[in-house]
């Protein structure tokens, strides 16, 4: 009976820390939105793919450093979406978190697993 309950509670403990899944067979998806210090922690910890959906002429008035730009009101904008990879973390801003707000929502709603929103936008970004 010891071992019964001993095995028992090893396999619940095994359980509770395997990853739920989504339909597609990815893990459980995590869009949120986050402020600018767990952001930058983030960031840097999961890697990941900096993603700045405004405009050539606002990003050319400064960008985080290393962030890929897809500009949100290019009509190409959902073709160039396709091309991420929907399982690696997406770190995503725009300029006021408004434009940016809408993109997170459609990264989400196509599948993307992990998509981590920058409240504010680069206007509340501390590190300029």
């Amino acid at each position: 009976m010891i071992r019964l309950s001993i095995c028992l509670l090893i396999l619940v403990s095994i359980l509770s820390c395997t990853p739920e899944y989504n339909v597609n067979g990815l893990t459980k998806q995590e869009c949120r939105d986050v402020d600018s210090k767990e952001f930058n922690v983030m960031r840097i910890s999961y890697g990941g793919i900096l993603l700045d959906i405004r405009t050539p002429e606002e990003y050319a008035n400064g960008a985080i450093d290393n962030a890929m730009n897809i500009n949100y009101l290019d009509a190409g904008f959902s073709k160039q979406i396709q091309s991420l990879e929907p399982n690696r973390a997406i770190f995503l801003y725009g300029q006021t978190g408004e434009r940016s707000e809408k993109v997170k929502n459609l990264l989400c709603q196509e599948g993307f697993s992990q998509v981590y929103h920058l409240i504010g936008g680069y206007e509340n970004w501390p590190h300029k």
